[in-house]
């Protein structure tokens, strides 16, 4: 066999592997802490695209006090296991592990706080 053809094979099928390795949806539940008082619960489903640690999806808020009831969103995760992620009416920025994220919000609209949310799946 050609060593050339075994060499791009053997690539390719490396790609394919660091593709495959990055979960297709991630579920999360946990709550968002305002800075001017009051707690929300949160529900974030993302789901893969195209690059490193791209993800898209909604933001589901359960509250007498939610900005919004669902949001778009998109979020980039980092190799130093920090992320940033926009909706349609925030900035979040924080850090993550394997089951959970923990960072902080700014809204457009002058509210402000801290979030926690596990991974459920």
């Amino acid at each position: 066999m050609n060593t050339r053809l075994l060499v791009v094979a053997l690539l390719v099928l490396f790609a394919r592997s660091i593709q495959a390795a990055e979960p297709s949806t991630l579920r999360y539940v946990g709550k968002s802490y305002s800075d001017y008082g009051g707690a929300l619960k949160q529900q974030i489903v993302l789901y893969h695209v195209t690059g490193a640690g791209r993800y898209v999806g909604k933001v589901r808020c359960r509250g007498k006090r939610c900005l919004v009831r669902s949001s778009a969103v998109a979020v980039t995760f980092y190799v130093d296991y920090t992320f940033a992620a926009v909706t349609n009416y925030c900035d979040v920025w924080g850090t993550y592990s394997t089951y959970s994220i923990s960072g902080s919000y700014d809204c457009y609209n002058g509210d402000s706080g801290t979030l926690y949310a596990r991974r459920t799946r």
